[in-house]
């Protein structure tokens, strides 16, 4: 399933959308959550980190969507955005966003239809290289590669990331199967470290791409080093 916002004020676009959302589904068989908004500023109250593909309109009342769109990434700098105008020339801007594309008013079936195909491939391999976790009642999504090692001590786990650390009440098994998948193993039973982000391995030392150093206890050495050489070589990538 792939949810999707539409923050569009005029009643006329937001019903042409919804029009060529159906169709989209029909053609595809793809299948869409979707849920309006009429403003910037309602659309980043309610906003959780919980959408795939935003459209913001960039002419908004109250707030515009490029200035909406600056507030959105500092809570989620991964969701795909795309930008609707009628001015063309005003698209430029969502560069400074990171906007995945823009589509020019009065839009057309097939150049919605051949943007939407390409932002569902991209959502959906974030999807698949991306965790979220949920921190003192705030959701986050976290890149794989932005994720430098998890540790655990006295039953929280902190995803120590390149944006900082990120701690929430767990046990380190209760996420090891998922981050295992994505090229992590156990360097003792306190912490999961990604593959990626090693330097190098000396001895029983394991030296970060961020300069911190971590050490591999004696249990699990063996199993680390074989398995960080296999994804090094590609046959665990």
């Amino acid at each position: 399933m792939i949810r999707i916002a539409i923050v569009e004020d005029t009643k006329e676009d937001a019903s042409r959308f919804k029009q060529y959302l159906d169709q989209f589904q029909l053609e595809s068989k793809e299948i869409f959550e979707l849920k309006f908004f009429k403003s910037a500023i309602a659309f980043l109250e309610e906003y959780k980190c919980d959408f795939d593909i935003v459209f913001m309109d960039i002419d908004l009342p109250g707030m515009t969507g490029i200035d909406a769109s600056k507030k959105l990434r500092e809570k989620d700098p991964n969701v795909v955005l795309v930008f609707l105008t009628y001015l063309g020339k005003y698209a430029i801007k969502g560069y400074s966003v990171n906007a995945f594309d823009f589509l020019v008013k009065p839009i057309t079936y097939y150049s919605f239809s051949t943007m939407l195909a390409r932002a569902i491939t991209k959502c959906n391999y974030e999807k698949g290289n991306e965790v979220t976790i949920s921190t003192e009642g705030t959701i986050i999504k976290l890149s794989i590669n932005s994720i430098i090692y998890v540790e655990v001590y006295s039953h929280q786990l902190t995803y120590h990331t390149d944006k900082g650390d990120f701690s929430k009440w767990g046990t380190l098994s209760s996420v090891e199967d998922e981050l295992t998948k994505f090229g992590f193993a156990k360097g003792s039973p306190s912490y999961l470290i990604n593959f990626r982000r090693i330097s190098m391995i000396n001895g029983n030392e394991v030296l970060l791409d961020n300069g911190k150093s971590l050490f591999l206890s004696r249990g699990q050495k063996k199993d680390f080093v074989e398995k960080f050489t296999g994804f090094i070589s590609g046959d665990n990538a």
